[in-house]
């Protein structure tokens, strides 16, 4: 009966742990500061705000990168920075606005740079704040960044208009194109919700396993014994 209480134990911390790890990811953040974005610039910054708050980002690493034109792209916060919470939000709240032309395939070049320097044992959740309209072409460049391993991409566009076409090929799908003020609302929902079922799936799937002196009992009552 001991035995079965500490194996028990054993088996529950693992697969917390487990858990844990599973979750835990770096984040990196590409925010447009585009001319076409002037008017709702500080509502994108309270988007971003806001996904930090709302997630635990205690064990992650955080990289922010803002972008207009082709010449204008910044890390202005990078993944190796030890923040806190405090300070990462007085860093959003004070990112500079450029203004320009919008060249979005760069800023997906730039951007891959800066992936070099995430953990490479983690998944890195990239989003994407911008209303989609970019001068440049975002397809090829967006399909480097696809190709690398253990990223998840999101778009959010708090912006009216949009361009829905080229936040989907940011995105790679139409469900992780979010709009409007809730949008980092959902976007925290979903990163949540990507994290959960890991260790849920991995219990449901894992083969039930027989003590052996069950296996031995239950032996000797098929030989008579």
């Amino acid at each position: 009966m001991r035995l079965l209480i500490f194996l028990t134990l054993i088996v529950t911390f693992f697969w917390k742990s487990l858990g844990t790890n599973a979750c835990q990811s770096d984040l990196l953040f590409l925010i447009d500061s585009s001319g076409s974005v002037h008017e709702k610039w500080t509502l994108q910054l309270e988007s971003v705000s806001n996904i930090i708050s709302k997630l635990d980002l205690l064990n992650e690493k955080i990289s922010v990168i803002v972008y207009a034109s082709k010449m204008k792209q910044r890390t202005k916060i990078r993944f190796d920075n030890k923040l806190k919470t405090e300070d990462l939000q007085k860093m959003i709240k004070e990112l500079p606005f450029f203004s320009g032309i919008t060249a979005t395939g760069a800023a997906l070049r730039f951007a891959k740079k800066e992936l070099e320097n995430r953990r490479k044992h983690l998944k890195t959740n990239v989003v994407f704040v911008t209303d989609g309209f970019s001068y440049d072409n975002v397809t090829e460049p967006a399909k480097e960044l696809h190709s690398l391993s253990d990223l998840r991409l999101f778009a959010i566009s708090v912006n009216e208009p949009n361009n829905q076409e080229d936040l989907e090929i940011l995105a790679g799908t139409p469900e992780r194109v979010l709009k409007g003020t809730k949008a980092s609302d959902r976007l925290v929902e979903m990163i949540r919700n990507e994290c959960q079922p890991k260790m849920s799936d991995q219990l449901s799937t894992k083969e039930p396993t027989v003590s052996p002196l069950k296996s031995c009992k239950k032996s000797q009552q098929i030989d008579g014994y």
